[in-house]
């Protein structure tokens, strides 16, 4: 079948080869979805982020700047934590995975090819495939063992604060190119992950190391080798 440019192929997780064990138990219908204060106190390089799903977070025990508020004129100050959402948007525990497109052009074959390369460098050489046909059975059993209502989608990437939120991050995580699921609402500093099990499995949707290339019709020309 002939692809389309921009078409939607699935989304990827990677591992690393230490780690093995998690993708196994993802297989077996363990979902684990961590919160965005976990990113925000990270300091793994890819995972860290200070502005998971918020406009401003700041944390004193990060040894932070400073920082004074003022509401309705009062000034407050010693500030131990503060979170800032845009819109009325809350936390929500997160499950995250790398979309997969076609690229439009030479040149963002060239990006995805480098995309890819940081995400392994970042998360592992192991990874999973969720072929874009399958996705909707995935939401499916998630949707019936969940104990929590979910979302899911591809995150957009603004430069533009006002934006940011569950499903919009900044540029600098561009490269991730992420495809998430969110579950319920969490405070803002809960660490503790949400865990769940589907019985039956992700074995017949998921494809661990699977030979994955993209290339041309008459595969005389692979453009990404996904095992490389």
């Amino acid at each position: 079948m002939a692809l389309q440019p921009n078409q939607f192929l699935g989304i990827l997780k990677f591992y690393h080869k230490r780690n093995e064990e998690y993708l196994d138990q993802l297989f077996s219908g363990l979902f684990h979805c961590q919160t965005p204060e976990t990113y925000r106190n990270s300091k793994m390089e890819g995972v860290s982020d200070r502005f998971e799903s918020c406009v401003m977070s700041y944390r004193s025990h990060r040894n932070d700047p400073s920082i004074d508020l003022e509401i309705n004129g009062c000034k407050l100050t010693d500030v131990l934590d503060a979170t800032i959402h845009n819109g009325g948007q809350k936390d929500s525990w997160l499950h995250c995975w790398m979309s997969l497109r076609v690229p439009e052009n030479e040149t963002s074959l060239e990006s995805l090819r480098d995309d890819i390369k940081k995400m392994k460098a970042h998360f592992g050489e192991c990874f999973v495939f969720l072929p874009s046909g399958n996705i909707k059975e995935l939401c499916k059993r998630v949707g019936e063992y969940s104990e929590k209502e979910f979302s899911c989608g591809e995150v957009s990437y603004d430069d533009d604060r006002d934006k940011w939120g569950r499903f919009c991050k900044s540029p600098s995580y561009a490269y991730q190119r992420e495809y998430r699921f969110a579950f319920g609402e969490c405070s803002p500093t809960e660490m503790d992950p949400y865990c769940f099990r589907c019985p039956e499995g992700f074995g017949d949707l998921l494809y661990k190391n699977p030979e994955l290339k993209l290339e041309s019709h008459d595969k005389k020309q692979v453009w990404i080798d996904f095992s490389e």
